[in-house]
């Protein structure tokens, strides 16, 4: 018997728990035995572990064993220890209804031992240990806690493995300011912040874990220098995995997929070696870097990110070399020539095709094919007949890019800091963001060139003046900005995009001879640059989209597709259509404007968009099925708004962030987000309007109104009448969101409200009902 217990003591301090613990080993096939109902435990002295008669005597071989409980009974604490010497184990225990389930904290012996049990549904803390040693906590679940799963603060040597910790409230694993930390094999997930977090752990490792399905991050290591992250699966989180401030880190092996952000996120943290890791079909990035000088970026699998498998941001002296990236790109971001020139990149490929980072070309045609392509510092060169993902050139002046194909990428052909370059009869598709993108480039060629293929932004002129876009193709895009970029010239382009086209900080631009067949302009911007602009022959459908200024006291009657007033005094905008353009009618400076008696349909902006305007009248319009129907902001009171309908739109029916303004008997029907929404205005009146079905998902709040301005009145003062509600209660007033009531709400909706049509829709529905008649009728006279 001296033999075996021999045998037993060496083989515990040959073999401990990590090469740095000498934390008690349990057998792993450890089978539980029935639970006894029990109250709390408090061990606050060594004596208490006598007092409470655990088996065992304290020492090494032979420790306090606390096992096979249940405490359910609401109280701070399941098992609490504190200021003990003595050896112990906690196992097999089942704690739950309590602020922390299993407590530990000041306790010198460093042979601390949780194995085996079950906290859940503790307000705080399923196992909380601090300022204590050598720490074991191994196999236990740890659930539906409100704060950590595991939280243990303040100690070293520790070893946490193959717990089960999920949906707890914050992480499943929490471990801070604990030196030579080992975490392996545990499963974290469905945790509504992190699976695992680490702060202030240096020469810690984190080896094995599955953290999948977390509302946050799988795993975030803060401040934690000289660690290994080995062999993790990080899969359906909302990022992967988060490094911040982690020198000398080895991260190899991790398998990361499925993000709903970037896979990887490692920023401020020097001396990486990013080695052997699968990242796949993550919604951003595969790997988010920056910031990563002398790193090692080596032998990793990219495949399916939607944005890049690598980008790579300030990683001076790095060494980036034999990645196989499929289906997204390596991107490279430096804002100085010679910092590219600290890089060293080799053997990467993308898509079985080499990766092209090209320095210093000087007067020479690429002939080579490449799977994507970066030329730093090169001019007078000419990138023909190639089907790169992506074409980037920084720093690259004086550059023909013409007839390539370019597809699948986050940016098709992108224009850093290169003056002079002709983009020509390109094929640019599949983009994420951009087909064509220029920051910082002036006199840049854009022409011949076919866009689209779900791209979301056709192109971006960005602080890239005396630019030409001509003659290009854009389709299947959402929106196309020129911003910035003044003198430039937009001409004779082709386009059926899902949004429009925008201007924004750029004057003396040449706007003219453009077709489009789906979409239109955006007269968003506040600025008057518009008055600089040269804008002839736009057309939408075959309607003129039409710039007036400086117009006094006129109507317009001639149709148009879309109406910029600017400056205009006492103009009356009426009978028009507007069907499919992102804006209908823009007010700009001007007073004393009446909108009446226009149809607005189907636009993927605002119906009516009035600025720095007063005294403008809207009414008997109807907007149906717009994003928005009006927005009035930036010192634009007196706006007198009544008889419209506002129905099927995708946000509100009215955006106001002005004073002195009247809404008054209109309709306001199954707009998904407020009827209207008051942000900021003040001294406004409305009465009689009826609300129907709008916010009907309340994912805006509860109520059909928003009111976040004050002193705005929801009555007429003369009746005390205030407007019909169809989810009013029927007693007390109406509560808006925001926290405004409708003192007075009406029992019943306000009658005729319906704008006057124009004779051509009123005709269009006399037809219908003379249609409807017949059918009717002639239906009739076959059952007869």
């Amino acid at each position: 018997m001296k033999k075996l217990a021999v045998l037993i003591l060496l083989f515990i301090v040959v073999n401990p728990i990590t090469s740095q613990s000498n934390t008690i080993i349990l057998d792993d096939t450890f089978v539980p035995l029935q639970y006894v109902s029990h109250s709390p435990f408090d061990v606050d002295e060594d004596s208490d572990f006598i007092s409470y008669a655990f088996p065992g005597n304290g020492s090494l071989i032979d420790p306090y064993i606390i096992e096979d409980y249940i405490i359910t009974t609401s109280n701070s604490y399941g098992i609490r220890i504190s200021n003990v010497t003595k050896y112990f184990v906690i196992r097999n225990c089942m704690i739950e209804n309590q602020l922390i389930g299993v407590h530990i904290q000041n306790v010198s012996s460093n042979r601390t031992n949780v194995q085996y049990n079950i906290c859940k549904n503790n307000s705080d803390y399923g196992i909380r240990i601090e300022n204590s040693g050598e720490v074991g906590v191994e196999n236990n679940t740890c659930q539906n806690n409100g704060k950590s799963g595991i939280y243990i603060f303040n100690g070293t040597n520790s070893l946490i493995k193959s717990n089960i910790c999920e949906y707890n409230g914050v992480h499943g694993i929490y471990v801070e300011d604990t030196a030579l930390t080992m975490i392996t094999k545990n499963d974290c997930y469905n945790n509504f912040h992190y699976g695992i977090n680490i702060e202030n752990c240096s020469s810690s490792e984190v080896v094995e874990n599955s953290c999948n399905q977390n509302r946050v991050y799988g795993t975030k290591i803060f401040d934690s220098p000289s660690s290994i992250f080995l062999n993790n699966e990080l899969n359906s989180n909302w990022r992967g995995a988060y490094f911040f401030r982690c020198d000398f880190n080895n991260i190899s092996n991790n398998t990361c997929e499925d993000s709903s952000s970037s896979g990887f996120t490692i920023t401020r943290c020097e001396q990486i070696n990013f080695t052997k890791n699968l990242l796949a079909n993550n919604d951003e990035d595969g790997l988010d870097a920056f910031f990563m000088d002398n790193s090692i970026v080596d032998n990793n699998t990219c495949i399916g990110n939607r944005k890049a498998g690598l980008s790579i941001r300030s990683a001076l002296n790095s060494t980036i070399s034999f990645n196989n990236l499929t289906n997204n790109g390596l991107e490279i971001e430096e804002t100085l020539t010679e910092s590219y020139s600290t890089y060293t990149l080799y053997n990467n490929t993308i898509n079985n095709l080499p990766f092209g980072f090209l320095l210093h070309l000087r007067d020479g045609i690429i002939t080579k094919e490449y799977g994507q392509m970066l030329l730093v510092n090169c001019s007078r060169t000419t990138i023909e007949g190639k089907s790169p993902i992506s074409i980037k050139l920084s720093n690259s002046p004086q550059n023909t890019i013409i007839n390539n194909n370019v597809k699948h990428s986050e940016i098709g052909i992108n224009l850093i800091n290169s003056d002079f370059c002709e983009i020509l009869n390109n094929s640019i598709s599949h983009q994420l963001f951009y087909g064509i993108y220029t920051e910082d480039s002036d006199h840049t060629l854009i022409a011949n060139n076919t866009i689209g293929g779900f791209t979301y932004e056709g192109f971006y002129i960005r602080y890239s003046p005396n630019s030409e876009i001509i003659n290009n193709t854009i389709q299947d895009c959402t929106i196309c900005l020129i911003w910035g970029s003044d003198s430039s010239i937009f001409s004779q382009n082709t386009l059926t995009i899902d949004y429009g086209v925008g201007f924004e900080q750029s004057s003396d631009l040449i706007v003219e001879n453009n077709y489009f067949y789906k979409g239109g302009f955006i007269f968003s911007e506040p600025s008057l640059d518009f008055l600089t602009y040269t804008w002839n022959n736009n057309l939408i459908d075959g309607l003129p989209s039409m710039i007036l200024i400086d117009l006094n006291g006129i109507t317009v009657t001639e149709k148009f597709a879309q109406i910029l007033l600017i400056n205009c005094i006492n103009v009356i905008v009426k009978d028009q259509q507007f069907t499919n353009v992102p804006e209908g009618v823009a007010v700009r400076q001007s007073e004393h404007i009446t909108i009446r008696n226009c149809l607005f349909t189907n636009g993927s902006g605002t119906a009516m968009y009035i600025m720095y305007s007063s005294y403008i009248d809207i009414r008997d319009n109807i907007v149906d099925n717009y994003f928005q129907g009006i927005l009035i902001r930036e010192m634009t009171p007196y706006i007198n708004i009544s008889h419209n309908t506002f129905m099927n739109n995708a946000a509100q029916g009215i955006v106001l962030s002005d004073d002195y303004c009247r809404i008054t008997y209109n309709l306001f029907q199954n707009n998904s987000a407020h009827g209207i929404s008051i942000y900021e205005g003040h001294s406004n009146i409305l009465h009689h309007n009826n609300f129907i079905g709008n916010n009907h998902d309340h994912e805006w709040g509860t109520s059909q109104a928003l009111d976040e301005g004050y002193s705005n009145q929801w009555y007429e003062a003369s009746t005390h009448q205030g407007n019909f509600w169809d989810d009013w209660s029927g007693s007390g007033p109406y509560i808006l969101d925001g926290g405004n009531v409708d003192p007075y709400p009406l029992s019943s909706e306000v009658p005729a409200i319906m704008p006057e049509y124009s004779a051509n829709l009123l005709i269009a529905c006399i037809l219908s009902l003379f249609f409807v008649i017949f059918i009717s009728r002639k239906h009739r006279k076959k059952q007869l």
